[in-house]
């Protein structure tokens, strides 16, 4: 009887603290955007120069690692979780190995680091089914104890 007590209170524990995670949980996405790009690149490679000439050598932050429909995904679908909160900041311009190339004089096709804070405030709906199979594996344990 006392094992029972205990596996009810591990399982109320867990799920208490599984759904306050998932309900109040946010982080936010930095990556650099060029244009209208649907791709958003996350992977931060830090500070590299695009020499320009002997005597101009601009300095970006450079981004690799595209994450495609990053973007496009959750704002056509308002019901799905995550999603965004608020606008999304802008920052300095940033580079693309690859796709920001040095030429006629100048650095082209610079994006705009882009910050967007993303939450996981879900709909309780969604996790129904992991709170059946939860009460399903109780409900087998007490079965097997009787």
């Amino acid at each position: 009887m006392m094992q029972n007590i205990k596996l009810i209170r591990y399982l109320i524990f867990f799920s208490c603290t599984f759904f306050l995670t998932i309900a109040v949980s946010a982080e936010t996405v930095t990556g650099c955007r060029i244009g209208n790009d649907p791709f958003l690149y996350t992977g931060y490679q830090g500070v590299k120069p695009y020499p320009v000439s002997q005597y101009y050598i601009p300095t970006f932050a450079t981004y690799t690692t595209p994450t495609k429909d990053f973007l496009q995904a959750w704002y056509n679908d308002y019901s799905s979780c995550p999603r965004f909160v608020g606008n999304p900041s802008y920052g300095a311009q940033c580079a693309v190995p690859g796709i920001t190339v040095v030429a006629n004089g100048s650095v082209q096709n610079l994006g705009n680091t882009i910050t967007y804070t993303i939450t996981y405030n879900c709909p309780i709906d969604n996790w129904l089914p992991v709170g059946l199979i939860m009460i399903s594996f109780v409900a087998v344990h007490f079965i097997r104890k009787s």
